[in-house]
């Protein structure tokens, strides 16, 4: 074989192994509340902090508060599936490059506390098919975002980026603003409402 061909057939091998693949892990919380702590987590190894990374949180959780612990936490997408406990993140930073989810068992509640800061760094869609979203967080970010289901914004916010509301996939979103500065930007299409704070 000549050494081009070797080099045309090796190049691409390489590259595809240098690439980073998706992985997602599973909150557990066995040990603690504190999302830096690997034994919290299963199916991979540490904990999820990279763009690649999916943070599952399901039914099968042993704690439902996760603490950040004042720290920062990257992730390219967040989900909530088939929990049957209210779930809260809080007290530190959280990047998602992509989607959020939430898919309760019934009517549970997610709550972004108030003393998280959540960043969208890239465009996503949020999810909610049926529980209760809360966000007591901090929004920021880049990203636009999609909103399927409703969400309650209740912190004043510097996000300035999209906020389009059932746009798309035939679902209807809703964006509560319990905050008259939830938003830099108006929703789009307008059919958010404001709660009275």
């Amino acid at each position: 074989m000549k050494p081009s061909r070797r080099l045309r057939i090796f190049l691409p091998l390489l590259a595809s192994l240098s690439t980073a693949h998706a992985q997602t892990w599973r909150w557990r919380g066995g040990e603690n509340e504190n999302w830096q702590n690997s034994g919290n987590w299963r199916d991979e190894s540490g904990i999820p902090d990279s763009d690649s990374a999916t943070a599952l949180f399901n039914a099968n959780s042993d704690r439902t508060s996760i603490d950040l612990s004042n720290d920062l936490r990257s992730v390219g997408q967040i989900s909530f599936s088939g929990i049957d406990e209210n779930h809260t993140l809080r007290n530190g930073i959280l990047f998602n490059r992509g989607n959020l989810s939430i898919f309760p068992a019934s009517t549970q509640t997610v709550t972004f506390a108030s003393d998280l800061t959540y960043v969208q760094t890239g465009s996503g869609t949020w999810f909610n098919t049926g529980g209760t979203a809360i966000f007591d967080a901090k929004l920021s970010g880049a990203g636009n975002i999609d909103l399927r289901g409703a969400y309650l914004f209740t912190h004043s916010n510097p996000y300035s980026r999209t906020l389009n509301i059932g746009t798309t996939f035939n679902q209807s979103g809703t964006a509560i603003l319990g905050n008259s500065d939830a938003s830099k930007t108006p929703p789009s299409p307008s059919t958010a409402t404001t709660a009275s704070t």
